[in-house]
């Protein structure tokens, strides 16, 4: 019996051959590494087991030497794969016949396994040079100790499929290696190690280079593993070139993605110093993100939905939001999102969205800033601390401009959740899932209701195996539930926990189907919330039964975590005190959770946890026992912890331990360093109401760019600010001696808690200042001729607009507070975008100097007043002036008043009110 080592060994190998066989139509030659008869049968095993191919096996010797003349005593129109082993004991006449006959491998319309010891292999290596060094369509796996280190390392991953592209990317490599050496190159066929999951080390290798080079053949386009390669690469910032031979096989230019097609693909040979340039140039780009989760097991479309969302999304029109929505108010688990994953998978909608899949799950009580710091770090690879949701709003507004994205914002419970999501990438395109109607009045609506009866046997269905065909049980069973996806999906759990049992499907149907009409189960009224209520309660209670009562109680127990937040296995065995994945494994098969052994983590529908939830007779134990289990709360043991203790303590009914914990400055110190000071902000915010509380969080608030940077200086900031305040001897600074720190003797920094919100900082003098109508942004016009944009919530400079060759004397926003006006010393009006600090339109056309400007309601219309008396009223659009009015003297001032009426003061002292007629002011 081969050891566990080695059957991990010998499963690695395998699993890369079987890959290999399966993309390829045309002949593969394969040397692979075995130490022992035992290995060698157990290899063979499973080669059957894993791929379709028939084995055939073959012994060499001296008997036996020419594995050609016994491939081609098969049939040629079936392919099979020829298991040859003993190969050194055919050594070395072996050796020297492949090194005469290495082309007429690649003729060869079956697959090849040489199944050979370390030496044989390492000798053939040295007794066929030539064949080694002619290495299209070969695939060896070797030791450590044989594999060759790349002279530099590499830059560029080669993409290619084998079938039809093994023989151009050699070339391509070879003469990359000759011509350009400093590049290197990243190959499969002689990079990768033995004894190492062979897809784990082609990520890993796409990862660390800077370009993936795809050699665009027919096969190319089709295969899986490719199509993988350049999804990953782009996914991480890797640029992706595609290339073609002229005298290769074409690939079909019309079925290639729509990022692609717009790609330059290189044509070689003809292009090559292009390509060789292009390639030595620094090629990292932007990340094309793909965020969606995967769909769930036994996933099954909905046509009708699914069209209309799709249609919707591709008609061409991004600028209007699309959401999905239920007209349920308040109802979940009709499958949402569901829907909005399957739509990400689509390929098409992958293709037309070329810079990637956003997704931001919100819920009920959300973090917004976290939310739109998640997206910033999927579209840069970076994270920074952004210290306002403001902040993060510009931020990622501003990465989305020149985006094509599709951005999923999820679960929406609130209009002012949704809102900061909305800004930027007028290229992009939002779908959003909510349960409130109301929210999404302005967009285009989907509604998601029941499925379809025949969608819902179909789903409940896809547990049995082999499919079954009679689907009218499964029916049954579906009309009892309300064709309610949730539901439906609960039932899935039920009826696979009875079929592992070993019970026979029709009668696992009949009692599962006995089981809900014993608890009252029938179809119900989808309109009202209580029987809505009624029926999780029911379904929940079949669901339920497998279980031991001690195991009921951990299901109810993983209510206790906050919804939509993926919770750490670490996380649910604390309270526990024992390793949860057997319970967890047994809850998600029943569809009471979603387990995820890749990140170890677990996840509730908000239904289901609120149900169960429902059920725990005493929550505040279970929070107190997770909040003891993790132990000193200054040495908290990951991310989940450090964030969410406050929402337990205060769960817990220990709200006061909390509060010393926000009086504790090393405490706080370790959480930012821990976390970072938004998490720490968020603390503050749950605080809300105790006036020393608010007191310390203005105080963080107000310090939150500092401690972004270095959170070391808490202490200082927190002394500086809170110096005229009897409240501060509560955080016992004079204690503080964690490391050295410089306590101000003087309150120099902006107090906690008094007027001052902000000082902007700016070089030069400030003439002019206007504030967007949400009170969130301050515009200023200055001497050195920019227009500065500020976040007021941070007092972040967000950007500058530079474009007056004078100063810049008045300002003023739109109502909606996209644009901005401005009129200078230069004598011209000019007209921004706040969120890219693009120029919209310049007014040329005032003899002087430009004091003044005010925008009328609607943003069409444009006044301006100047030193050369007049006032002139621009309309947008044209940028050409609509009507003009001259006064006596210079125009200090103006204002358009809503109903038309526009003001103007001037030096004499007199203030013009007009009246504007033949046109429309908004």
């Amino acid at each position: 019996m081969a050891t566990p080592v080695l059957e991990e060994k010998i499963r690695d190998e395998i699993s890369r051959l079987s890959i290999l066989l399966a993309d390829t139509s045309g002949s593969v030659i394969a040397f692979v590494l075995y130490s022992t008869e035992e290995e060698r049968q157990r290899s063979a095993s499973l080669l059957r087991d894993s791929i379709s191919l028939p084995v055939v096996e073959c012994r060499l010797g001296k008997k036996q030497q020419n594995p050609l003349r016994f491939v081609r005593t098969l049939k040629k129109k079936e392919r099979a794969c020829v298991f040859f082993y003993a190969v050194e004991d055919a050594l070395p006449e072996l050796a020297g016949y492949v090194n005469l006959n290495r082309e007429a491998f690649a003729d060869v319309p079956h697959a090849m396994v040489f199944w050979i010891r370390e030496y044989g292999l390492r000798a053939l290596g040295n007794e066929a040079p030539d064949f080694w060094a002619w290495r299209s369509g070969v695939f060896d796996v070797r030791g450590p100790e044989e594999r060759v280190e790349p002279a530099v390392t590499p830059r560029v991953f080669l993409s290619y499929a084998r079938s039809d592209g093994a023989l151009l990317a050699k070339a391509l490599r070879e003469r990359l290696e000759r011509e350009a050496p400093e590049i290197g190159v990243w190959q499969d066929i002689i990079a990768l190690e033995a004894g190492r999951d062979w897809f784990r080390q082609i990520l890993e290798a796409i990862e660390k280079v800077e370009r993936l080079v795809l050699v665009m053949t027919p096969a190319a386009q089709a295969s899986e593993t490719v199509r993988t390669e350049w999804l990953h690469a782009r996914r991480n910032g890797v640029s992706v070139i595609p290339v073609r031979y002229s005298a290769g096989p074409h690939p079909d230019f019309k079925a290639m993605p729509r990022w692609m097609s717009r790609a330059h693909c290189y044509t070689l040979p003809g292009q090559w110093n292009l390509l060789v340039r292009q390639l030595q140039s620094p090629g990292k780009t932007d990340r094309v993100p793909f965020m969606a989760d995967d769909l769930p097991k036994g996933f099954i479309q909905r046509e009708r939905e699914f069209s209309k969302l799709r249609e919707q999304l591709l008609k061409g029109d991004r600028r209007r939001p699309t959401t999905i929505t239920t007209a349920l108010t308040g109802a979940g688990g009709f499958g949402k999102t569901t829907l909005a994953a399957a739509l990400c998978h689509d390929e098409e909608v992958i293709n037309e969205f070329g810079d990637g899949i956003l997704w931001v799950t919100l819920g009920e009580k959300p973090d917004v800033r976290a939310g739109m710091a998640t997206l910033y770090a999927a579209l840069t690879g970076e994270r920074p601390v952004f210290v306002s949701d403001r902040d993060a709003e510009n931020a990622l507004a501003e990465k989305l401009n020149e985006k094509n994205c599709l951005l999923v914002i999820d679960d929406v419970w609130q209009r002012h959740h949704l809102q900061p999501f909305l800004h930027g990438g007028n290229e992009c395109a939002r779908l959003i899932t909510t349960r409130r109607a109301e929210l999404a009045g302005e967009f285009t609506q989907i509604k998601v209701d029941e499925m379809t009866t025949e969608e819902a046997a179909r789903m409940l269905a896809a547990v049995a195996e082999p499919a079954p065909s009679n689907l009218t049980p499964f029916r049954e069973i579906a009309e009892l539930l309300g064709e309610w996806p949730l539901l439906i999906d609960l039932a899935r759990g039920a009826l696979r926990a009875r079929l592992q049992r070993g019970q026979p499907l029709e009668e696992a149907l009949a009692q599962l189907r006995e089981a809900y009409r014993s608890r009252g189960a029938e179809a119900f009224d989808r309109r009202d919330s209580g029987q809505r209520n009624d029926a999780v309660s029911r379904s929940m209670g079949v669901s339920l039964e497998p279980l031991s009562e001690e195991e009921r109680q951990r299901c109810f127990e993983v209510a206790i975590f906050p919804e939509d937040v993926p919770i750490p296995l670490s996380a649910v065995a604390a309270p526990w005190g024992m390793n949860p994945e057997d319970d967890l494994l047994r809850m998600d098969g029943l569809g009471l959770l979603k387990l995820d052994l890749a990140t170890r983590t677990v996840r509730l529908h908000d239904v289901i946890r609120q149900w169960l939830g429902a059920q725990l007779p005493d929550a505040k134990a279970v929070h107190s026992r997770l909040a003891a289990a993790w132990g000193d709360p200054k040495k908290l043991p990951d991310d989940y912890a450090w964030r969410w203790i406050g929402y337990h303590l205060i769960e817990a009914g220990q709200s006061e331990e909390f509060r010393k914990l926000l009086l504790d400055v090393e405490w706080m110190e370790a959480k930012i360093e821990a976390a970072d000071v938004s998490a720490l902000e968020s603390d503050f915010e749950r605080m809300k109401g105790d006036p020393v509380l608010e007191l310390v969080g203005d105080a963080v608030r107000l310090s939150s760019h500092v401690l972004a940077r270095d959170p070391r200086q808490l202490p200082s900031q927190l002394a500086g600010r809170m110096l005229l305040h009897e409240e501060a001897a509560l955080l016992r600074l004079e204690e503080f001696d964690k490391h050295p720190w410089l306590r101000p003797l003087w309150p120099s920094l902006d107090p906690a808690g008094g007027m001052l919100r902000r000082t902007l900082p700016h070089d030069s003098p400030v003439y002019a200042v206007a504030v967007t109508p949400d009170g969130r942004t301050a515009v200023s016009g200055c001497h050195d001729g920019t227009v500065k944009v500020w976040d007021l919530a941070s007092g972040r400079l967000v950007r500058t607009f530079e474009g007056h060759a004078g100063g810049v004397n008045a300002v003023a926003v739109t109502g909606d507070g996209g644009r901005v006006v401005s009129g200078s010393d230069d004598k011209t009006v000019k007209v921004w975008v706040v969120g890219t600090g693009k120029l919209v339109r310049a007014f040329e056309g005032h003899a002087d100097v430009v004091r003044a400007v005010a925008v009328t309601g609607d943003g069409g219309t444009v006044v301006s007043g100047s030193d050369d008396g007049t006032l002139k009223v621009w309309e947008v659009a044209s940028g050409k002036p609509i009507a003009i009015f001259t006064a006596d003297a210079g125009i200090l001032c103006c204002a358009a008043a809503p109903g038309g009426r526009i003001f103007a003061g001037d030096w004499l002292g007199r203030i013009h009110v007009l009246q504007p007629m033949a046109f429309s002011t908004g």
